[in-house]
């Protein structure tokens, strides 16, 4: 899918793409399409990415009456790769570690998601935009890969921990 391709959510009654919950966004994200609506969200911070979490009476502020995305064309990268959703980020030092995965209540999700490839390529984008060359960025989708790499991670940072015990 790409951003001269008509919104494929358009009339659909779910609305699922609109609910915006824990949305990442790379800093320039959040300025540019976000922070000026600020209090109609919450904000946190995880890492240098910006987490945002719509309150219970607003929707997404760039929904027109119709409920149609108006800066589709520009849309975040977490809104391009719908329905897969960034889930989780890890720091071990110099390397972060983007995950995603497919697990949205969308009903339509199996006509909608973008190739592996696409999705890679583009939340690699959101982690470049957020920690520009200063980290080394891995992206990978929830599945038996990402299990393998998260419990490497983990036995990483076990044995980081038990040798500042020996010391």
């Amino acid at each position: 899918m790409n951003d001269t391709t008509i919104n494929p959510c358009a009339g659909c009654q779910s609305n699922c793409c609109c609910d915006l919950r824990k949305l990442k966004l790379s800093p320039p994200e959040y300025q540019q399409i976000y922070e000026r609506f600020s209090d109609r969200f919450t904000v946190e911070r995880k890492g240098l990415l910006y987490e945002l979490s719509v309150h219970k009476e607003y929707n997404c502020p760039h929904l027109n009456d119709q409920r149609l995305c108006t800066i589709y064309d520009r849309r975040p990268v977490e809104c391009r790769i719908f329905p897969y959703t960034v889930n989780q980020t890890y720091h071990l030092g110099p390397l972060v570690l983007f995950t995603y995965h497919g697990k949205t209540p969308c009903l339509r999700k199996k006509e909608l998601f973008p190739s592996h490839r696409e999705t890679r390529r583009q939340v690699h984008r959101l982690a470049r935009d957020t920690y520009g060359s200063v980290k080394i960025c891995l992206v990978c989708c929830e599945g038996p890969a990402y299990r393998a790499v998260s419990k490497l991670a983990r036995l990483l940072c076990l044995k980081k921990l038990a040798g500042l015990f020996r010391r």
